[in-house]
């Protein structure tokens, strides 16, 4: 019984350590995943309905990714009051142009990733490590949709300003190469728009809304808007709500796009040694199109879905 006893005694022993050996090995396995774990800083509004779906999706899009993230919302005014008691993000998100501008005035030392930001007018920032993903899109894919709901287009007209030069500049290249025109008419103050308007109108078969807040903003948008219809100038613009408001067709990239591209732009970093890739325009997009418009105006129409497949 003794014998028995015994054996049965340290046979329970090494039970008992090989269970604490596991445990052991289990809890360095934790440790090692938090360590793993990316820490984020999200910042711009944090009231933000928008905000708050893109912080949302882009932690779902990470979770099917199965990457590890803790993620912090800041809105831009205490978020620098923030970092003083916590400074250990890998990453800021930056959420809006006024959110860039103040990293680009305070600068973090941070990798950071700016989204809901315009190409047009974009400067390299000089922060450490930067990258954005436009909220616009290519001036090639605007030229392609152009080119489907409006075959027999021959000259695109653009209204622009200093601060959307870098856009005509690429607009025109990439028309080169589709072989269309481009009538750039410059706008140097807001008393030239009408003018500028007349001659794009007169001139150009199709008229590129781009988003130039010098050009299309509230005092302007309506006459834009009244006298291409009076012309039958078609609109091509950048938002939904400009498809709305009355241009044939538009292409945007919606929370989903942006969130989609921004979780991809993340594992790239966490994969890479934490470098960023270069800034870049919208990987996804939507296309959202006016039928009564195009009706009025004679232009046929396919299904976005159809026109998506197409567009690149």
């Amino acid at each position: 019984m003794t014998t028995f006893s015994q054996q049965t005694h340290t046979t329970m022993m090494r039970i008992i350590r090989h269970i604490l050996v596991v445990i052991c090995l289990l809890m360095h396995h934790h440790v090692s995943l938090a360590d793993d774990t990316l820490k984020i800083a999200f910042v711009g509004k944090s009231e933000s309905k928008k905000q708050q779906d893109l912080i949302k999706q882009t932690q779902q899009e990470l979770q099917r990714k199965q990457l590890l993230v803790h993620a912090d919302t800041y809105a831009s005014d205490v978020f620098f009051k923030a970092l003083k008691k916590d400074p250990d993000y890998d990453l800021i998100v930056a959420i809006g142009s006024k959110v860039t501008q103040q990293l680009r005035r305070q600068p973090t030392g941070i990798p950071t990733v700016s989204i809901f930001i315009s190409s047009i007018g974009y400067k390299n920032d000089p922060l450490p490590q930067h990258t954005a993903i436009f909220i616009d899109q290519p001036p090639s894919r605007y030229l392609a949709l152009i080119k489907e709901i409006l075959p027999h287009s021959h000259t695109v007209s653009l209204l622009y300003s200093d601060y959307s030069d870098n856009f005509y500049q690429q607009l025109h290249q990439a028309a080169t190469q589709q072989q269309l025109q481009v009538n750039g008419q410059k706008v140097s103050n807001e008393n030239d728009i009408y003018s500028a308007l007349d001659n794009a109108v007169q001139n150009g078969d199709v008229l590129l809304a781009i988003p130039d807040p010098n050009i299309y903003n509230r005092r302007t948008i309506k006459t834009i808007f009244l006298t291409s219809y009076q012309d039958e100038i078609p609109i091509i613009g950048f938002s939904d709500s400009y498809t709305t408001a009355g241009a044939v067709s538009s292409l945007h990239s919606t929370i989903s796009d942006i969130s989609k591209q921004l979780a991809e732009t993340i594992v790239y970093f966490t994969q890479n040694g934490k470098t960023l890739p270069a800034s870049s325009y919208p990987r996804y997009f939507h296309i959202s199109t006016n039928s009564k418009v195009a009706n009025s105006l004679s232009i046929t129409l396919d299904e976005p879905s159809t026109l998506k497949k197409i567009i690149k």
